[in-house]
């Protein structure tokens, strides 16, 4: 029984690790969605994104050309991707420390 605890403790413990991650990941990533308007005949960026529950903020990101556009749809996509991650990470840490009858604070052996 000893054995199957260190490994929930192990795999606890790397969750937290990969969480931790993808959050640091996170920070460097646009949050929100792109919007192209086109204004006078010349197409102008932005990005939208939720404030807060009642807010909605746009940021203006000027002319873009293709490949910027790109960039910003793929940054976007992977925040997007690890947000989904760092869900399923936070189901493991809280399955984990269930078992383990851990509470919050980090886990020790």
């Amino acid at each position: 029984m000893d054995i199957m605890k260190g490994l929930a403790h192990e795999e606890l413990e790397n969750s937290i690790r990969i969480k931790k991650a993808y959050e640091d990941a996170i920070k460097n990533l646009p949050k929100g969605a792109l919007s192209k308007k086109k204004i006078n005949g010349g197409e102008y960026y932005y990005l939208f994104y939720r404030e807060s529950p009642e807010k909605v903020r746009s940021h203006y990101l000027g002319k873009l050309s293709d490949r910027e556009v790109k960039e910003y749809q793929e940054k976007i996509r992977k925040r997007r991707e690890y947000e989904k991650l760092v869900r399923e990470a936070q189901q493991q840490i809280s399955f984990f420390r269930k078992v383990l009858g851990v509470r919050k604070s980090s886990p020790r052996r």
